[in-house]
């Protein structure tokens, strides 16, 4: 069978969506608004770059996607794109169609000049980036849970007050990689996402924000996906997560669940607090990362203890 690779057109969102929802099983009813602001959402720019692979038959056999996410660090915004959900009908696998597209989408992100791109890859995904040719991502580091029972309220100078919407960004200066969190990428990320199911929180001190929380609440548990805040000392943090744990209380909650890209950080932080460490997830995420600029250092991109990322970050 002949393939046809060829850039992304409007035109074949339907099949794309077919071969995403056979590929991942998009939960939301309207796949195709799903994928449209995953992907091609305004807030992208018309910068998001995809490949697609069609069949003899027209269908999408294979896609490869790179959208627009910048990262800071020490103050300065970096330009890079995050790699998301790569896929090949089963029909269509060990064909080097990922190879192919991702050749393509590649050179044209070193075209526009992009540091780097990252993604967030399963098991499955890692054995994508073994076999493919020339892929060259480098596996950073896994992802971890803690949790912590929880059984009474803390004293702590910090409250949450619900809020529908970010009110103004948060400047976030230390020496750690993130994802740049603008209102406008918090906006998208966390309220036109479709069907969202997250509560969003500002984090207050003596009536300042001072930061926001975002949280899902499901059955006994809270699960926190993200908290923006330039507070990052750990006896900073281990107030502002006694809040958290606080505002699980009030909604009846009683285990609350991070999901971090493991370091040191994290580590003595949980530990601090008193959470624990669950091991053997049904699911586990490893950041990778594929440097492009040759005129930056960008090794310490390759170091896990340079980065703080939360379950959020994994779109």
């Amino acid at each position: 069978m002949t393939y046809k690779i060829l850039p992304y057109t409007t035109h074949y969102l339907r099949p794309l969506s077919s071969l995403l929802h056979d590929s991942f099983d998009i939960k939301t009813r309207d796949k195709e608004q799903f994928v449209t602001w995953k992907y091609f959402d305004s807030f992208h720019n018309n910068k998001t770059i995809t490949y697609i692979a069609l069949a003899e038959d027209g269908r999408v056999a294979s896609h490869y996607t790179n959208i627009p996410i910048p990262l800071y660090r020490n103050g300065s915004v970096h330009q890079s794109m995050l790699c998301t959900d790569m896929a090949t009908a089963r029909a269509h696998r060990g064909k080097g169609l990922i190879t192919q597209l991702s050749t393509n989408v590649y050179k044209k992100v070193i075209h526009n000049n992009y540091d780097c791109s990252f993604g967030f890859s399963n098991s499955e995904g890692l054995k994508i980036d073994k076999y493919s040719h020339n892929y060259g991502y480098t596996i950073v580091a896994p992802f971890s849970r803690y949790f912590k029972p929880l059984i009474r309220k803390k004293l702590t100078s910090y409250v949450l007050h619900p809020t529908e919407n970010f009110h103004e960004d948060i400047p976030l200066t230390n020496d750690y990689w993130r994802i740049y969190k603008s209102t406008d990428y918090l906006t998208w990320r966390y309220l036109d996402k479709p069907t969202n199911d997250y509560t969003i929180y500002t984090i207050e001190e003596h009536n300042k924000i001072v930061g926001y929380v975002v949280i899902r609440f499901s059955g006994i548990r809270c699960y926190v996906y993200d908290i923006i805040t330039p507070l990052n000392t750990h006896e900073q943090m281990v107030k502002i997560l006694q809040s958290i744990e606080n505002e699980a209380l009030i909604r009846k909650k009683r285990l609350i669940i991070y999901n971090v890209l493991d370091n040191t950080y994290w580590k003595t932080l949980f530990s601090t607090a008193n959470y624990f460490n669950k091991k053997n997830n049904s699911i586990t995420y490893y950041l990778t990362v594929k440097t492009h600029s040759t005129q930056k250092d960008l090794s310490s991109l390759l170091d896990s203890e340079k980065w703080l990322l939360m379950g959020g970050d994994i779109i």
